[in-house]
């Protein structure tokens, strides 16, 4: 293959969420329709009638480049069902993506029998991905849990950013400090990205200067943006969709000048050369992370 060639080749990025504007006018040409798909009966996957798969699509092409994104509708409203998580991730991988974006999650309890038939499911899941070269990028959760705690005493995981072949990712703010709704480790370093955070002011009102700017359906109300299309939002679903484009313009450079597509364990070394570790108290724990380099993230 030659450079030529390379350059003409999209990263194919799935979109596991919401649905996405697959016509809004900053995302369009992104948009690989034909291979959409919703398991939300009587459902289009191009239509977001909550908006979350829209952010995250607005993020992940404000950070990557030569990029192609499929919409996984698994949700319309209220929480989304996790046996059409599992769906997606199996279609997404038949379908040939190189990344799904899993800007989701969901607890559950190995002291729960079905519980533990659904993370016996994720497990699976997972495994085919991760045989078939695909790269999972999970949100860690807005929970604000101590997730080695829950574990431990509660026999509780979030998934699907518990397997460790996922590449899970915590939020930070403006300041490079922990988000103050981020899920994290306490005995085990982390990566984490910029994700905002939901802070107030002396009279009530939400700081817009720690919240982040993306695209918003077109035929929706963003609640705290007045211009059609737009939003602004926090949460480790924004993290998690600035790792996926990283990775993909990580993927793009490989595939250009070396010809190589890699694997989970070594994207996750290529992560590292894009982070630095940080040292933080947090919820009076010390606490170690990855954070992601804001100065190669863009594309």
């Amino acid at each position: 293959m030659n450079n030529k060639n390379s350059k003409e080749k999209k990263i194919n990025i799935a979109i596991i969420d919401s649905g996405v504007d697959a016509y809004h006018p900053k995302l369009f040409h992104h948009i690989n329709k034909s291979k959409a798909v919703s398991f939300v009966e009587n459902t289009s996957p191009l239509i977001d009638n909550l908006g979350h798969g829209t952010e995250i699509a607005g993020i992940i092409t404000k950070v990557a480049s030569n990029i192609s994104l499929t919409p996984y509708k698994i949700v319309e409203c209220g929480k989304a069902d996790s046996l059409n998580v599992i769906k997606a991730i199996i279609r997404a991988v038949k379908n040939k993506e190189d990344i799904i974006n899993l800007s989701l999650g969901t607890l559950k309890s190995f002291n729960n029998e079905e519980d533990v038939k659904i993370i016996k499911m994720y497990q699976k899941a997972i495994d085919f991905a991760v045989s078939n070269n695909v790269i999972i990028v999970s949100s860690l959760g807005n929970n604000n849990l101590n997730l080695d705690y829950q574990l431990q005493n509660n026999k509780l995981v979030h998934l699907p950013s518990y397997f460790d072949k996922v590449i899970s990712v915590g939020s930070v703010n403006k300041n490079n400090k922990l988000s103050s709704f981020t899920n994290y480790y306490e005995f085990r370093n982390f990566l984490v990205a910029q994700g905002g955070d939901y802070l107030i002011d002396n009279n009530g009102e939400i700081l817009q200067n720690e919240l982040i700017p993306t695209t918003f359906p077109t035929y929706l109300d963003s609640p705290l943006v007045t211009s059609k299309g737009l939003s602004m939002t926090t949460g480790c679903s924004i993290s998690a969709s600035i790792v996926s484009g990283t990775i993909a313009n990580i993927l793009n450079k490989y595939d250009i000048y070396n010809n190589k597509k890699l694997s989970v364990n070594e994207i996750k070394i290529e992560l590292s050369k894009y982070t630095n570790i940080k040292h933080e108290t947090f919820n009076n724990h010390k606490i170690n992370y990855s954070i992601l380099s804001l100065n190669n993230v863009t594309n």
